[in-house]
């Protein structure tokens, strides 16, 4: 149970990880994009 609970801590973690990367990677396109 200890092991499976680490591994949905550090699911959860990455998850968010790629969701704030991945957020991060759009507005950076959108601000490139918009430059003139």
């Amino acid at each position: 149970l200890g092991a499976a609970a680490g591994t949905e801590e550090e699911q959860a973690k990455n998850f968010q990880w790629v969701l704030r990367g991945s957020t991060l990677n759009h507005l950076m396109c959108i601000q490139f994009t918009d430059v003139p």
